[in-house]
């Protein structure tokens, strides 16, 4: 099992994935998304998703703006290795802080996010749930549980659909296809 930085060919899938959660995805740049792999099957599942929003009187803010992992590998540490890869993106990119808006305040409680007052909240952070409470991080103080790490390690998968790589992720249709027969 692995995390690692979404490509072009991952569009259907993350937009099918995050949209069956009920986010909605407004366009697709990879470099927002990030895949949790079975390195056996190539099986996908999860992913998760970090924005920057701008804003000119405000600054810019980055948000773990979606965070989705298949119901056969939940409570298995693969959203707790996807939450590590966006903080070290943020990390990475320079972010000071990075902003969750969650009802599963426990959850990010544990990697060290704290809860945001609104007096505080970022005006460039986009209106969420009334039910959300914002939480911040510096990502370079995220935490990952030892459990979750192992846990990770011994993830069991049961039922997961294998990767499949289609001719529309590849952006090739019969018009423009050739094909090379050998006699």
């Amino acid at each position: 099992m692995y995390v690692r930085s979404a490509k072009d060919r991952d569009e259907t899938w993350l937009i099918d994935l995050f949209t069956e959660a009920g986010y909605e995805v407004d366009a697709f740049r990879p470099e927002e998304f990030v895949v949790a792999v079975d390195e056996t099957t190539g099986s996908r599942l999860g992913a998760g998703r970090l924005v920057r929003h701008e804003n000119n009187e405000a600054g810019a803010v980055s948000e773990l703006a979606a965070l989705v992992v298949r119901p056969q590998v939940r409570k298995q540490g693969v959203g707790a290795h996807l939450v590590e890869r966006i903080a070290a993106h943020a990390a990475d990119s320079g972010t000071e802080q990075l902003y969750v808006q969650t009802d599963h305040p426990r959850y990010f409680t544990q990697f060290g996010f704290r809860g945001v007052e609104d007096i505080d909240r970022p005006a460039a952070l986009p209106a969420s749930s009334a039910e959300d409470i914002v939480m911040s991080l510096p990502p370079a103080r995220f935490q990952m549980p030892e459990r979750l790490r192992r846990r990770f390690k011994q993830v069991q998968l049961e039922d997961t659909e294998p990767a499949r790589t289609t001719a529309d992720e590849f952006e090739v249709t019969t018009e423009d296809a050739t094909y090379k027969y050998e006699p």
